[in-house]
């Protein structure tokens, strides 16, 4: 079952944003022995908008990509699996202000379907301070 209309509101544009996420087997259809192979996260104007015209997706796997983020437990042994997104600067500044939606899906490696573990909403306070260095 996904967690849904969740607010992700504490957040300034500009800055750096780590959302990690521990995924219960319990209620994400992980059969036992699955391990997690592929996680993204979107996030949109709209939520019907494509995910082509989306402001940005991250995708992410067991290896650590900076600026995207990773896999840091994909379940094996039969725990929950952890997965990490590092949104940059550059992405707090394209959601902004206005309210944007989100969601989060993985995919398990033995199989080919995919899960929908969190949606909501997601939006930044304006920034002071305009630095990247």
């Amino acid at each position: 079952m996904p967690t849904l209309n969740v607010e992700i509101k504490q957040l300034v544009a500009g800055d750096d944003y780590h959302r990690r996420l521990t995924i219960d087997r319990s209620l994400s259809n992980f059969a036992s022995g699955a391990v997690l192979d592929k996680a993204w996260l979107t996030v949109k104007s709209q939520e019907d908008d494509t995910d082509a015209n989306a402001l940005f997706q991250k995708a992410i796997t067991a290896s650590e990509v900076v600026g995207t983020g990773h896999i840091e437990n994909t379940g094996s042994g039969d725990v929950d699996p952890i997965i990490r997104f590092d949104l940059t600067p550059a992405n707090t500044r394209a959601i902004g202000s206005t309210k944007r939606f989100y969601d989060v899906q993985i995919k398990i490696a033995t199989s080919d379907f995919i899960y929908t573990v969190e949606k909501g909403s997601i939006v930044c306070t304006g920034e002071i301070t305009i630095t990247d260095t």
